[in-house]
């Protein structure tokens, strides 16, 4: 709430209050990192993000988050590499290789991307977002088939991309 509110220095010390009784909480660290991110101090919650995968070093939530700081910092090719380390310890974990897809397109690598919101789909088929974005990425190939392609299939999932479908008209006028 406090966030939503944009009190961010009243949040970071309610959580630093939290650390204090429960230091070696990880659930807590990481949003004390989302808070600088939400803040956009994406150094800072980059700090709290490497010290947790110092002291577990399997918190795929903080390989995630980083890796999201790092694109707020226009660092595309390192948040790919925290993504890589992430799908490492946990390949089954689609919301991974979606992530890496949207970190790919910021890159501007948009075909790369779509092989990762295949894998994406590969893990869940009916994986909503993953066909969304992968509509999005081949609308910025200006491929008008395979993007309605995919919308249609991100739809089928999940209807709330019907409002998305509208957007899909600029890319091909």
């Amino acid at each position: 709430m406090l966030v939503e509110q944009k009190k961010y220095q009243e949040a970071v010390k309610v959580a630093d209050d939290f650390l204090k009784i429960k230091p070696k909480d990880f659930s807590m660290m990481n949003k004390k990192g989302q808070i600088y991110y939400s803040w956009k101090k994406y150094a800072e919650a980059i700090k709290i993000y490497d010290n947790i995968i110092s002291q577990n070093p399997y918190n795929i939530d903080a390989y995630s988050n980083k890796s999201d700081a790092l694109l707020g910092l226009g660092k595309y090719q390192d948040a790919i590499k925290v993504l890589d380390k992430a799908i490492a310890l946990k390949p089954s974990n689609k919301d991974l290789y979606t992530q890496k897809g949207n970190a790919m397109v910021k890159n501007k690598k948009y075909a790369d991307a779509i092989k990762m919101y295949d894998k994406s789909i590969s893990v869940d088929a009916v994986n909503g977002e993953a066909h969304y974005q992968k509509a999005c990425a081949y609308a910025l190939l200006k491929n008008k088939d395979k993007s309605i392609e995919s919308l249609k299939k991100a739809i089928s999932f999940d209807k709330k991309y019907i409002d998305n479908k509208k957007r899909f008209s600029i890319f091909f006028n």
